[in-house]
């Protein structure tokens, strides 16, 4: 995966990953950083987290990370106003080659001590959200990404479930590992407005926690129920490329399907998936 970290706006995307410092006094929101390594524990580091294994087919239509075969997506292509297009933007309206350059560099330059303290959640999300589905990751300061995630934070109270689900989305498409206090946050969040999660925001939701969180990262029981409540709700209207993504999902997330309502959502979504391809 393409690290979210990089150089100024007039240099190339730098490959390496953000390691953004924990403890910056800038922002306003969440205070400290602690991140969380790849065993769970806490640091001191955000980083990039490069596992795309269940991050394949998620990705934009139109980004530059492969996937502009695909017209229908899991995670969709709408913008965060909430809308429900699955067949998401047409890649004509991308641009390409030194124009698309030129708006990741302006993408990038947005994420600026300056600009960042003013943006609300309606500014916020949708400024990730065209980030990561247009590939400007690389170009974005690691001082840019802390600041984002620390308003972000700050914002997480009052944001509307779009907007909760696309920051997600977004921090899994630029493969950046949160905090454990803006995870944690956020799942309190996610639990207030687990129903009225639509079928695409659910798939949206399960697949970003797969890439975000480390495998060790145990989920609350509460998280799970409302997890599994909504995809089980949704099942019968996922299509097939939706159930792949959501079981792949689920058995990063879960190494041990415990719980009977989890195992009766794998088995249901194996069934969906061996009677399609039948």
């Amino acid at each position: 995966g393409r690290g979210a970290g990089g150089a100024s706006g007039e240099t190339g995307p730098n490959q390496e990953g953000v390691r953004c410092s924990g403890k910056g006094d800038t922002g306003s929101g969440a205070g400290s950083m602690q991140g969380l390594s790849s065993d769970g524990s806490d640091g001191t580091n955000m980083a990039c987290h490069n596992d795309a294994r269940v991050w394949e087919g998620v990705n934009m239509p139109h980004s530059r990370g492969g996937h502009a075969h695909q017209q229908t997506s899991a995670a969709g292509t709408a913008g965060p106003t909430g809308s429900e297009d699955r067949e998401g933007i047409g890649s004509e309206v991308v641009p390409e080659g030194a124009a698309l350059a030129d708006l990741q560099k302006v993408l990038a330059r947005l994420f600026s001590p300056q600009l960042l303290p003013h943006m609300g959640s309606s500014h916020l999300a949708p400024l990730l959200w065209a980030s990561a589905a247009l590939g400007a990751g690389p170009y974005i300061s690691p001082q840019g990404v802390h600041l984002a995630m620390e308003q972000l934070h700050g914002h997480l109270p009052t944001m509307c479930p779009p907007h909760l689900v696309y920051a997600l989305h977004a921090a899994a498409m630029l493969r950046l590992r949160p905090y454990r206090a803006w995870m944690a946050d956020w799942q309190q969040q996610l639990l207030r407005h687990a129903p009225a999660l639509s079928c695409v925001d659910s798939v949206r939701v399960v697949c970003s926690l797969a890439v975000l969180l480390p495998p060790a990262t145990k989920i609350g029981a509460p998280v799970t129920a409302a997890l599994v409540n909504r995809l089980s709700h949704h099942l019968p209207a996922m299509n097939m490329l939706e159930v792949s993504l959501s079981l792949a999902a689920i058995r990063r997330l879960y190494r041990r399907l415990s719980g009977r309502p989890l195992q009766r959502l794998v088995h249901a979504m194996e069934d969906r998936l061996q009677f399609t391809l039948c």
